[in-house]
């Protein structure tokens, strides 16, 4: 079911011309025969307009740095996209009627060398990663802030003498964040409040040379896995003290990890970087379902895809996950290449709860255009699930569906909406937060803007939030006694 599209392969992709783009005629070498496809039919991608966004040329991004600039808020409706120095905040359904970007503010950074833009798990803060001149520096703004003026700083910060390798906000506590260094340790961090304001203080790490190529929280947050650079997974407590080691799969030579996403309780997808007899470098995308006794496995079970991205060379071996847990879909998308690759349980599965590779026909991809007779790359992957725009297919009307946000190395976002005409996916899009958060936008969802939080809010929600974790852990504490 793998078909090329169009172009010739000569050798290794430095040495293709720029019109023959890469396709799955590619796969010859690097698929694994084994690994489980399936033609989906009844969801697919459906290309929107391009956004202008900034002026970004390729080179302004090192090839060896892992960039993730856009990250989208569904509680509040806004896209943060950045720059090498800068972010832009829009809204988000304004994304949708213009091919330019209309309305919102743009915030100077306090350092150029942007490497990374997020959303906390509550929406409520921003972080921004810049690396300049040997010094990583995150920035968190208050994003209610942001309603009083078109500009705001930063109400905490953090400057670490190292460049940043992975970034993670907490999936459950929207005051701790965690970073991957280039050294291979990694530090957790907790911003809490003072009379005097805001601090970051570290409250877990690994040391340098641990290692580590890139991490992920479960779920709740109890625990983090980190990818290692020969080839194995470990999971950590949140004091840094191991609790599982999961070997590499022998199709990977320890190769070390680039990217690690956990998805369930025993379940994990990770990116190998294999090395080629060539002496080149490809991606090998793996599953991995952790022994347990509610399968009954008592070994590791991994399942090998190969190469599912078809990437250009070999730079940045990068790769961005989005996980849409209610409907068992894996989008995942490689910083070298033009298409987004999709792993999925459902529909039409065989019921075992395996992944298989989902491959669409040649219009339903996800595939970022030339941009004139060059080559766009991803920096930076979203989704946006605030749409409540019916989807009109033909004589039949859908549910609002989700949109897929790429933002391109030539500062433009590709928009593509991803339609579920399945009978057994249910809609997953929500109404934003009625609150206008950006000045001078009054959406049609939107009510008063009424009293804005400002900075000393803020410092009163954390406040709440650290006395509701001390609560927490005492009555977790007497259980434990009483047990």
């Amino acid at each position: 079911s793998l078909l090329p599209t169009g172009g010739v392969l000569i050798g290794d992709f430095q040495e293709l011309s720029i019109h023959q783009r890469p396709s799955r005629a590619y796969a010859a070498e690097s698929r694994m025969e084994d690994r489980p496809e399936r033609e989906v039919k009844d969801v697919w991608f459906k290309q929107e307009k391009q956004v202008d966004v900034h002026k970004l040329h390729g080179d302004q991004f090192a090839e060896s740095n892992r960039v993730s600039l856009l990250a989208v808020s569904n509680r509040f409706g806004l896209t943060a996209i950045g720059s090498v120095s800068e972010f832009r905040l829009v809204a988000t359904e304004k994304l949708a009627s213009s091919s330019e970007i209309v309305g919102g503010i743009s915030v100077p950074l306090p350092s150029s060398g942007l490497t990374y833009l997020g959303f906390s798990c509550d929406e409520l803060a921003l972080a921004a990663c810049c690396f300049q001149d040997g010094m990583l520096n995150v920035s968190v703004y208050d994003v209610r802030a942001f309603s009083k003026s078109r500009s705001s700083d930063c109400f905490v910060s953090l400057q670490v003498p190292s460049d940043l390798v992975d970034f993670s906000w907490h999936p459950t506590e929207p005051h701790k964040f965690s970073c991957v260094f280039g050294d291979g340790g990694i530090g957790i961090y907790d911003i809490s409040s003072t009379d005097a304001g805001f601090r970051v203080s570290q409250v877990g790490k690994l040391a340098p040379g641990s290692g580590v190529t890139c991490l992920c929280w479960s779920r709740k947050g109890k625990q983090l896995v980190l990818g290692k650079r020969d080839g194995s997974l470990e999971q950590y407590d949140t004091n840094c003290t191991l609790k599982k080691k999961h070997s590499a799969p022998e199709a990977v030579g320890g190769s070390p990890v680039t990217d690690v996403i956990w998805i369930s309780r025993y379940e994990f997808v990770a990116v190998f970087e294999v090395s080629t007899k060539d002496g080149g470098r490809r991606p090998n995308l793996a599953t991995l379902l952790a022994p347990n006794k509610t399968t009954g496995n008592a070994e590791p079970m991994w399942t090998m895809f190969g190469d599912v991205y078809y990437g250009f060379g070999t730079a940045r071996p990068h790769f961005k996950f989005i996980n849409i847990n209610e409907w068992g879909l894996l989008l995942s998308m490689s910083a070298t290449a033009i298409e987004v690759a999709a792993l999925g349980k459902a529909p039409g599965g065989d019921g075992s709860g395996k992944w298989e590779l989902w491959t669409f026909e040649d219009t339903g991809r996800a595939e970022l255009p030339l941009c004139g007779d060059d080559e766009q790359y991803p920096l930076g992957l979203a989704l946006d699930l605030t749409s409540q725009e019916n989807v009109q297919l033909d004589e039949k009307v859908l549910p609002p569906c989700p949109v897929l946000l790429i933002y391109s190395s030539r500062g433009k976002l590709c928009r593509y909406t991803l339609v579920n005409a399945s009978k057994s996916l249910l809609p997953i899009n929500k109404e934003k937060e009625k609150r206008s958060v950006l000045p001078g936008v009054t959406t049609a969802n939107s009510t008063s803007a009424g009293a804005k939080p400002t900075a000393s809010s803020t410092v009163t929600s954390y406040k709440q939030m650290q006395q509701q974790q001390h609560q927490q852990q005492q009555q977790q504490q007497q259980q434990q006694q009483q047990q």
